[in-house]
């Protein structure tokens, strides 16, 4: 075979080959097109329109904690059989905002309740605030002071945040599902700690406590009703089901989570805003140590 033959056949192969290549790449896309949505079909998520439709049940001051005085041994079971009564009339009359009640399971369930299944009831708070910042934030910074990096970014630590800068909400988060939720009120809460002691009984900035009811403790506990743990400061308790999730914040470009995963340490992590949802970091981009 001549020179200019092997030349001419091998450019004749080489053309075969790419329009082969083109045709694949065709059918490629068409099948994209055909049955695979578009990015522009997506729902774009309005973070400002989340925050507006987040709503929380005003049910704080159940009418069945007036039937209790205070309580006792005696009638612990019938509070937790009333208690658990009102939770299901407050889950059964909710309808939540998805988006953020979906972050919100998320990080309950997140491989951290394997102590949880111990007992036999989840407590929720009955109110989670939720704030809207209006602004994006510079997750890289997360754990430096406030501080204003440009006009719509910030850097994030709540604590020091201006007020101006965000409004508040609340959500009752709703366990899809699930059967064995009770909800804290303030009221409930009362009655509970009472029970328990370990109270503070001096001036606020006084270190004075009442003693801990030990027997009430270890009945409690025996009756495995629900997890909770004594204050690491003193002088009050923590009634919900690790971890408590504190608060919610939105923003622009992604949502923060505030969790309590034990007594003594609390965690915040970044949801970011995707074209079709969020996306949880699996570290967090803040938090403390008591």
């Amino acid at each position: 075979m001549s020179e200019i033959n092997l030349q001419g056949y091998m450019s004749e192969a080489i053309r075969r080959i790419m329009a082969k290549a083109y045709r694949q790449l065709l059918a490629l896309i068409t099948l994209c097109v055909l049955f695979l949505p578009s990015c522009k079909d997506q729902p774009k998520l309005n973070p400002r329109g989340i925050f507006d439709a987040c709503h929380a049940s005003d049910d704080t001051i159940p009418a069945f904690i007036n039937k209790y005085d205070s309580i006792t041994d005696a009638n612990l079971d019938a509070f937790i059989d009333d208690w658990y009564k009102y939770s299901c009339s407050v889950a059964e009359a909710y309808v939540q905002e998805e988006t953020i009640n979906d972050i919100y399971v998320t990080e309950f369930n997140i491989d951290r309740q394997n102590a949880a299944k111990k007992y036999t009831f989840k407590v929720l708070p009955l109110r989670v605030e939720v704030y809207y910042f209006d602004k994006k934030l510079n997750v890289s910074n997360s754990r430096c002071r406030a501080n204003r990096i440009k006009k719509d970014v910030i850097s994030y630590h709540f604590q020091d945040i201006w007020e101006e800068d965000y409004q508040i909400g609340y959500i009752t988060p709703v366990l899809t599902g699930e059967d064995s939720i009770l909800y804290l009120t303030d009221g409930i809460y009362d009655k509970l700690a009472s029970y328990l002691g370990g109270l503070r009984i001096g001036e606020k900035n006084e270190d004075i406590f009442s003693p801990i009811n030990q027997q009430h403790v270890d009945v409690l506990n025996e009756r495995r009703y629900f997890e909770f743990h004594y204050g690491h400061w003193g002088g009050y308790w923590h009634l919900e089901t690790m971890p408590i999730v504190n608060y919610i914040s939105i923003f622009r470009n992604g949502v923060v989570v505030s969790a309590r995963e034990s007594f003594c340490e609390t965690n915040e992590y970044w949801y970011e805003l995707k074209s079709i949802g969020y996306e949880r970091l699996s570290e967090p981009v803040g938090g403390w140590i008591e």
